[in-house]
């Protein structure tokens, strides 16, 4: 197996890749690597099972340098196992291809994560749920590399492997959908996205608002559907009462001919000290 190494910057998407490894290399490296069982049909002797359990420790002790960042160590320790690559059981080629994916994620080489990642997917009798994990962190890493068609190829495989909806899921639909322009799609995303419940550190305040929500709080004014449109902004008032919110769900019901929602919605945002006395939008005067 040959290695093309590639050096990427840094994104704020990266940071969230780091924070999703915390959950996936566990729940990889404990599918198949801790047992000496042979697979079927695998006559491997005595000296082959010691040099399995060799591997089960010279990758763990690799996963806690990458935690530790130590990572040039611990990538010139993989290019030694990965010579016995060949040799190796479907859950110890696994971890192996694992153990590089982390590397090159942690340091924010998205390509070379995601080609580790897909070789994993390869792999004969790969568990479903770890192939659902690595279909949504490839998904991740298809957005940090803001290749918007290749997140959805991988999200269209997690949904053909059986995956479901959680907020993670609707969450990156909606920035994708919006991304491609496809602000109808983003929408029902977006609806889909307060059923299956918002992002865990939402926690009110403007500033997490911001950060999470901040530039995709207008899409309903790009929506086609009307109905689905003025639904969703009526959900996002409700949910994040945000000065946005209200000129957007406001600016909906002037753009429909609905007078009497549009007087009402302006009179409760001037009650909020949203609209000063000539009329203007606070938030966008703070902005301008």
């Amino acid at each position: 197996m040959s290695l093309n190494v590639t050096d990427t910057a840094t994104t704020e998407q990266s940071y969230e890749l780091i924070l999703a490894l915390e959950t996936l290399p566990n729940e990889l490296l404990a599918a198949g690597s801790a047992s000496t069982t042979t697979e079927p049909g695998n006559t491997r002797t005595n000296n082959l099972e010691v040099t399995q359990r060799q591997l089960k420790t010279a990758l763990t002790e690799i996963r806690d340098r990458q935690i530790l960042d130590q990572s040039d160590s611990a990538l010139s320790d993989l290019d030694e196992l990965i010579q016995r690559y060949d040799e190796m059981s479907h859950a110890e080629k696994r971890d192996l291809l694992t153990a590089y994916a982390t590397h090159f994620l942690r340091n924010a080489q998205h390509d070379d994560a995601r080609y580790f990642y897909e070789q994993i997917l390869q792999l004969p009798g790969l568990e479903h749920t770890n192939r659902l994990a690595i279909l949504q962190m490839l998904a991740r890493i298809a957005m940090a590399s803001e290749d918007w068609e290749g997140f959805m190829v991988y999200n269209d495989q997690y949904f053909e492997s059986g995956g479901g909806y959680n907020w993670v899921v609707t969450g990156h639909l909606i920035r994708a959908f919006s991304q491609l322009e496809n602000f109808d799609a983003a929408g029902e995303a977006f609806l889909l996205h307060f059923e299956t419940g918002i992002h865990p550190e939402y926690d009110g305040s403007d500033v997490q608002y911001q950060r999470l929500y901040g530039n995709i709080d207008s899409i309903p004014l790009d929506m086609s559907d009307a109905a689905n449109a003025l639904l969703l902004a009526q959900k996002m008032t409700e949910q994040f009462d945000q000065p946005e919110n209200w000129r957007v769900l406001a600016e909906l019901y002037n753009m429909t001919g609905d007078v009497n929602n549009y007087e009402q919605t302006l009179a409760s945002a001037r009650t909020r000290d949203l609209i000063d006395s000539a009329g203007n939008w606070v938030h966008e005067l703070a902005n301008q």
